[in-house]
């Protein structure tokens, strides 16, 4: 996997990584504290406020050392609790078999012809968030993927 995706992570911005951070579920979170190293926090404070602390601490972590398996991690588990729509509208757009936006086949988009893949992509991102696009390419390793961040606002974000 190529450096970008953990750019694209910080592309977020602390704001945009803390809210989609709280979005994730706890096993989530504590495997991207797991690749950052961030500790778990005293026991003193409430949980709410440890795992405020707890996701800016990994946002530090991750924007100064572009840790590419946190970034993964960080894509996989925001894309698996929001993006599955959007996942699979991709999918059968393309016709790729799938499970709930699940490969039924490791290899099924690299059997696809690129300039396919980089259409349906395109049309993606005018109907889905350009930044939830852009994370699910990059995270796929998709064609089309650097021709998305070009053409789109870095960090944008709804919320």
């Amino acid at each position: 996997m190529e450096a970008h995706l953990a750019r694209l992570v910080v592309d977020l911005g602390q704001d945009g990584f803390l809210r989609r951070m709280e979005d994730l579920s706890g096993a989530e979170r504590r495997e991207i504290f797991h690749h950052l190293e961030v500790p778990s926090g005293g026991a003193s404070v409430s949980a709410r406020l440890r795992n405020t602390k707890r996701i800016a601490q990994a946002w530090k972590r991750l924007a100064s050392g572009l840790d590419e398996h946190a970034a993964e991690a960080f894509a996989r588990g925001y894309l698996a609790r929001r993006g599955m729509p959007m996942i699979i509208e991709f999918l059968d757009r393309l016709g790729v078999p799938h499970e709930g936006g699940y490969l039924k086949e490791d290899q099924a988009l690299t059997k696809l012809d690129a300039k396919r893949i980089e259409a349906a992509l395109v049309e993606l991102a005018a109907a889905h968030e350009a930044y939830d696009v852009r994370l699910y390419a990059a995270l796929m390793s998709l064609p089309g993927a650097e021709a998305l961040a070009a053409s789109s606002p870095k960090g944008e974000a709804r919320g």
